[in-house]
């Protein structure tokens, strides 16, 4: 254990990448300095990325906070997103615009063409208006999901816009939650 002592007196835990009241019991207290002088926060910071130490987020950037509670924010989301999808084949996700295209224009007008939903009906042995039904409650159900998702996303990147400080960053905390839907 060691912690870097600043010009200001407060010290940095570096096995915990942030600034303590105290050093942990048996740590090694190493004075910072650069050319012959105590150092401050910008030194620390460079000699943890030296060292390849984290630097935790007291001594990141309010852009580079913010970058990292994007990725935070979107990583979220498209956790969820996958959650809607996560029982499919990765080929078949590559149809189901086309399964919904051709359900729609289906069930608008049944003399219309639906090569792939008649395959799929075929193969499955139902009707192909008993399949497009199918489709378009699933297409409805993920697209109210997926918006809902999406919205809460757009939410905490407004949010994150809105912050001015590092507190306020911080203080967002995107949980992402589904709706309750009927099939």
């Amino acid at each position: 254990m060691r912690c870097y002592q600043l010009s200001d007196g407060r010290l940095w835990d570096v096995d915990a990448a942030r600034f303590v009241d105290q050093a942990p019991e048996g740590a090694e207290i190493i004075p910072l300095y650069a050319d012959g002088k105590p150092a401050g926060e910008d030194y620390l910071r460079r000699t943890l990325e030296f060292y390849g130490y984290p630097v935790g987020p007291e001594l990141l950037t309010l852009e580079e906070l913010k970058a990292a509670k994007l990725a935070q924010i979107n990583e979220g989301c498209q956790h969820i997103l996958d959650s809607l999808t996560a029982t499919y084949p990765a080929a078949e996700l590559l149809t189901f615009d086309r399964q919904e295209a051709e359900a729609r224009s289906l069930l608008a007008d049944t003399s219309s063409q639906a090569p792939f939903l008649t395959s799929l009906a075929a193969a499955r042995g139902i009707s192909v208006t008993d399949l497009a039904h199918k489709v378009i409650v699933k297409a409805d159900l993920f697209s109210a999901a997926s918006a809902f998702a999406i919205g809460q996303r757009q939410r905490y990147e407004d949010l994150l816009e809105e912050a001015q400080t590092k507190e306020a960053v911080a203080a967002i905390q995107p949980v992402y939650t589904l709706p309750e839907v009927q099939a």
